[in-house]
């Protein structure tokens, strides 16, 4: 079976609803851990599928789409002034009726300076 040869072969197994559930439900879940997750769960992907699939080509994509929405979004400079002594402050917030049906905690996540970077 697919799946079982998928756990027997990849190590570390991601996907987009462990993922949601991290975000909704660990307090401790941080922009690095989200960004590894992704990273993962593309790179699982590509390691798994072929190179004539969809799920591989779709992997691509995302994988593509994913680094440029953090270097466009200056995640990956929050994510190397979180290693050197910064602050990534994340709330629980509620996420609108507007934005979901499901009613769910998202996390939100700003970037706190501890002073150290000031001049």
């Amino acid at each position: 079976r697919e799946k079982d040869l998928y756990k027997k072969e990849i190590k570390e197994p991601r996907d987009l609803t462990l993922i949601t559930n991290n975000l909704n439900n660990s307090p401790n879940y941080t922009v690095k851990d989200f960004q590894r997750d992704i990273e993962l769960c593309w790179t699982n992907s590509l390691s798994f599928n072929h190179k004539e699939t969809l799920a591989y080509k779709l992997a691509l994509l995302f994988r593509d789409f994913s680094n440029k929405l953090y270097k466009d979004k200056g995640l990956l400079d929050l994510i190397n002034k979180k290693e050197k002594g910064s602050e990534i402050e994340d709330e629980k917030s509620k996420r609108n009726s507007q934005n979901t049906t499901s009613g769910k905690g998202a996390y939100t996540y700003r970037y706190v300076s501890n002073g150290s970077n000031n001049k």
